[in-house]
């Protein structure tokens, strides 16, 4: 039996109900319940008012604050296209930035967590004030449109052949031209023949070698004009461009002379051109490296011109370069990058193209995609060594100095679409329609290092005094087993698939800080082996292994996996497309794959396998290999390979 508690009711002063149950109007046998209702609708109401007035007042604020965005015209109608040429003076308009509108190509995946939308770039006016800015997709657009505008007012002005009688249309372009181009000298209020008054006198079918270096370059710029004049026998003229006194200095110049023999230092065979005597880098913020090289295609008076990197090896005689057969075709030839999945979205070249050209030329709609797939490629241009034939493509190569020196375009497509100046010089001339050529073959690698990535990086390294008997075994191994991979330079080849040139240095491995001696790494390259990287127009590819697909979690940073569920459809398709290509043939090109210890890029064997490098071909990059140990960099630690290479 259950006894209930014998518990007394608490009697207040009012009649049996406590002070707050009759405040309240509540008993205590049956209000409870009507109470806490009526409490909770209450707190609810409140709660209510107080989150919507809250709403209200930051949608306000973000009003007040927020930048209005234009109506994004997709599919994209040029705003210039049809502007036809006046000859009435024309006030030139300030340049507009605008938040970014996102334009996703199909098989790109955009950063994880970045927000474009919010991203600022600091600009200095021509006041020298800090201002931060927006720019976007839809300004590239606007900007693309302006050059084309700027190249049909006065593409006769700008050529190499300029004949013309001055007028009023003329003199609307000049001012509409300085204002896009600041970092041009001269007048062009006074000057008819600006801006080519301002450049040196163009030399008819003339041709040379432009490098681009500076003091910490010193040892890599010795060697490569060794190269040229010593190791190839070659006397085409050599320019050597630099920002400034501070960039090269007198006695660096004076280095390089005295590093040749006499009869090669002749004035007439080596000139060194100080940029800032042609044009104002400030006005552009333009410093000491890379983004100097469009520039120095201007600044040099020949008219055609190769533009060298100070690290590219030359493998064959510089004059082979003139023979490509898509140089003589376009007069401009450029070099394909490793192949890249762009998985990840770190850069895209090819929404930028399209944003600057709405209607993108067949080479650019080939180059820009990875093989025939939707797939975009992450690179598109090696840009270690460039042709451009200024007869011929004199507009592109203002078109790319044009992008090149706009400040905020520079910036903002450096840090999202781009990696340095590499994708500006086929843009540029996508820009303006101005064709040009792509290497036959992609890029390939060179060396004397073999590993297995299945045996836990198992590696086989071929050493300069190894005979040639213990170099023929290896290689026959290497031959038959498809999982050997060769690892060294990045290696490019002319017409015939034999190897031409390799940029990067003259060390086996990845220096990423090769212009500073205290990171120079002891292990020099033997080029014996290469790889070549397949027929782009013909033969099959397969890129780079992406990563398996995996839920990203909070802890991750803005450079992992994708959070958009399309992004992350697009990855997992790539790598089953590529984890199928791989079940069903092997020996297939561009499969790149990193050897991390070693810091170096490997390559496994197409069709063609592993095979000996000329040895023509062969003795001119040991050649430079050994000049540049041991005579250029006079580091003790490196004499010991004295004695290999005798």
């Amino acid at each position: 039996m259950i006894r209930r508690a014998n518990i007394k009711p608490h009697h207040s002063p009012a009649g049996g109900r406590s002070g707050r149950q009759k405040a309240f109007g509540v008993d205590s046998s049956s209000g409870l319940a009507k109470f806490q209702k009526r409490i909770s609708a209450s707190m609810i109401q409140r709660i209510l008012i107080c989150l919507s007035v809250a709403i209200l007042a930051i949608l306000g604020i973000r009003r007040l604050t927020k930048v209005p965005v234009p109506t994004t015209r997709y599919p994209y109608q040029p705003a210039l296209r049809n502007q036809k040429q006046s000859n009435k003076d024309v006030d030139v308009p300030e340049l507009k930035y605008i938040i970014p509108q996102e334009l996703v190509r199909k098989g790109q995946i955009p950063l994880s967590t970045r927000d474009y939308s919010n991203e600022l770039i600091s600009i200095t006016d021509k006041n020298g004030i800090q201002q931060e800015s927006y720019i976007s997709l839809e300004a590239f657009r606007e900007y693309g449109d302006e050059i084309r505008l700027l190249m049909q007012m006065g593409g006769e002005v700008l050529s190499l052949n300029n004949m013309n009688e001055d007028n009023k249309s003329q003199l609307a372009f000049r001012k509409r031209f300085h204002a896009r181009a600041p970092w041009l000298k001269g007048n062009p209020l006074i000057d008819p023949d600006w801006p080519m008054s301002t450049l040196p006198k163009p030399i008819p079918n003339s041709k040379a070698i432009m490098i681009c270096a500076g003091n910490p370059q010193l040892a890599y710029l010795k060697t490569l004009v060794h190269s040229i004049r010593v190791i190839h026998n070659s006397q085409i003229p050599i320019r050597i461009v630099f920002r400034d006194e501070k960039d090269l200095t007198p006695k660096s110049r004076q280095v390089i002379l005295d590093s040749l023999p006499e009869q090669q230092q002749s004035a007439h065979n080596i000139q060194f051109v100080d940029l800032s005597q042609w044009f104002n880098l400030d006005a552009a913020q333009l410093k000491a490296g890379w983004n100097l090289k469009p520039f120095g295609l201007l600044a040099v008076a020949e008219t055609q011109v190769v533009s060298l990197d100070v690290d590219v090896l030359l493998l064959q005689p510089p004059e082979a370069l003139f023979l490509l057969q898509g140089y003589q075709q376009t007069g401009a030839l450029f070099f394909h990058d490793r192949l890249y999945l762009n998985y990840k979205g770190f850069y895209d070249p090819g929404v930028l193209a399209a944003a600057l050209q709405p209607n993108l030329s067949k080479t650019a709609q080939d180059i820009i995609h990875y093989g025939k797939t939707d797939y975009i490629a992450e690179h598109v241009m090696e840009a270690g060594l460039t042709m451009l034939d200024k007869s011929r493509r004199m507009l592109g190569v203002w078109a790319i100095c044009l992008l090149m020196g706009r400040t905020d375009f520079r910036r903002y497509t450096q840090a999202f679409y781009i990696y340095g100046d590499k994708e500006l010089y086929w843009i540029g001339l996508e820009i303006v329609s101005e064709p040009y050529a792509l290497a036959k073959y992609f890029p390939g690698a060179y060396g004397s290092l073999l590993t297995k990535f299945d045996l836990g990086l198992s590696d086989v390294f071929v050493y300069p005094e190894d005979d040639e008997t213990k170099i023929a075994k290896e290689l026959e191994r290497a031959q038959k087993d498809d999982r050997f991979a060769l690892c060294g330079r990045m290696v490019h080849f002319d017409d015939t698939g034999r190897p031409l040139w390799s940029n990067g240095g003259y060390f086996t491995e990845e220096d990423e800080d090769w212009a500073s001696p205290s990171k120079w790494i002891e292990q020099p390259l033997n080029p014996i082996w290469y790889v070549d990287g397949g027929l782009w127009t013909e033969e099959e590819f397969l890129p780079s292994v992406p990563e398996p697909p995996a839920q990203p979690n909070w802890l991750q940073s803005w450079y992992t996996l994708p959070h958009n569920p399309d992004a992350f459809d697009t990855l997992q398709h790539a790598h089953n497309d590529w984890d199928e290509a791989l079940k069903k043939k092997t020996r297939l090109n561009q499969h790149w794959i990193s050897h991390g210890r070693r810091r170096v890029m490997c390559l496994l064997p197409n069709a063609r396998g592993i095979r000996s490098v000329p040895k023509d071909v062969s003795m001119w990059g040991l050649k430079a290999v050994q000049r540049f140990f041991l005579v250029d960099v006079q580091k003790k630690e490196y004499e010991k390979f004295a004695s290999l290479w005798n």
